[in-house]
């Protein structure tokens, strides 16, 4: 009887630090699941349709009540058809037929790549409504949305060049510039260039 209390004794004792363990996991649980963001990597953004309506309609370009096409910008005309028709979000491209010409473009249904290159620099544009997993916690969400300007426009210098991040329609994009003398030619020393290129999107 002696020796069965003493076995018996450690293993009530295991049991209740594990049923208190049990307890408090829920809030736990909880606590890292609201100071985390985004953790599953392969989730989709619901593509904000009213607000390219909205301001396709504000262009004179789109039927506000039925949202048909009344204008296609030329660069659509500019773009490769088949992979214009893959995608399920806003391709944005430059309003410069001229330039969306020399671009080669890459689309599916979630995102889409389109991208030039010369001797002297290159530009690549994405645009994704595929969510990044573990983006960290929700107060470094915060502060990487109020590092934007007026416009929502983020930029940054890179080793060879520089970018520019910004959300529209729920989607996120992203613009890179990149130069073969990235401290001399003025495509990346400074931000006219990349902000022009933004600001002419269609």
């Amino acid at each position: 009887m002696t020796d069965s209390r003493r076995t018996l004794r450690p293993l009530s004792l295991c049991a209740a630090v594990l049923v208190g363990a049990l307890a408090t996991a829920p809030a736990i649980m909880a606590q890292e699941e609201e100071n985390m963001v985004g953790t599953r990597s392969h989730d989709t953004r619901k593509v904000d349709w009213d607000s390219l309506r909205r301001d396709e309609a504000q262009r004179g370009r789109m039927d506000p009540q039925t949202g048909a096409l009344l204008e296609a910008p030329p660069m659509v005309a500019a773009a490769p058809r088949e992979e214009l028709e893959k995608a399920r979000l806003p391709v944005l491209l430059p309003d410069d037929p001229d330039m969306v010409e020399k671009m080669r473009l890459f689309a599916k249904p979630d995102h889409y790549v389109a991208s030039l290159r010369d001797e002297n620099h290159s530009v690549q544009i994405t645009g994704t409504r595929i969510t990044q997993g573990k983006l960290g916690t929700r107060s470094a969400r915060r502060r990487m949305e109020a590092s934007g300007d007026e416009e929502g426009f983020v930029y940054q210098r890179t080793e060879y060049g520089c970018e520019l991040s910004f959300m529209r329609y729920n989607v996120s994009y992203n613009i890179s510039v990149e130069c073969r003398k990235p401290d001399s030619d003025a495509r990346c020393t400074g931000k006219e260039y990349i902000m022009g290129l933004a600001r002419s999107l269609v």
